[in-house]
């Protein structure tokens, strides 16, 4: 793990100024250690990536890599969904600073990635008798960017947090 000092002086080293260096700095040290936190406790539930095509269910948590329906290739992509993915990353009028044409091309390059690599989402759900029950899920991640992205961190904590906080299965109301 990154010392608070190294973190401070790699980004003053970067060019930025003490007090975001330091507040990066802070950040960094927290969340290194509430991401090995969550990864410890989802560790200790026996926390699974599951996908569509596995069929074992021995966990008590796992997140569900799942295709996203409303983008595939993009012979049949709903349009909505680009911008959705997209938002302005590739506007001309919000970046100003880049070329269109280069703009252009790395949009098109994108667009290669997403028909070779897909677009999925991660669903956090936790076992409840046999019945997995959703906790949180995010959407639109191009192959595998999901991982080490802080919403794969986000998803698993919430998903503790639900399989914990879960008195009861709201399905068939027996007691935990």
């Amino acid at each position: 793990m990154e010392t608070l000092e190294g973190l401070y002086r790699e980004a003053r080293q970067r060019g930025m100024v003490a007090t975001s260096a330091i507040s990066y700095a802070r950040q960094t040290v927290k969340f290194t250690a509430y991401s090995t936190k969550v990864r410890t406790d989802w560790e200790s539930l026996d926390g699974d990536v599951w996908s569509e095509w596995d069929k074992t269910d021995v966990t008590k948590v796992r997140l569900r890599i799942v295709p996203d329906s409303d983008v595939e290739i993009v012979t049949t992509l709903k349009f909505w969904a680009l911008d959705n993915l997209f938002g302005d990353t590739y506007d001309p009028e919000v970046n100003t600073d880049i070329s269109p044409e280069r703009l252009e091309c790395e949009k098109q390059a994108e667009i290669d990635r997403i028909n070779r690599e897909g677009v999925y989402g991660i669903i956090g759900e936790y076992n409840c008798n046999g019945v997995w029950e959703h906790a949180d899920s995010v959407w639109g991640f191009v192959g595998d960017d999901w991982k080490e992205s802080g919403y794969d961190i986000d998803i698993m904590a919430a998903t503790i947090e639900a399989y914990y906080g879960q008195t009861y299965c709201r399905l068939c109301h027996s007691a935990r």
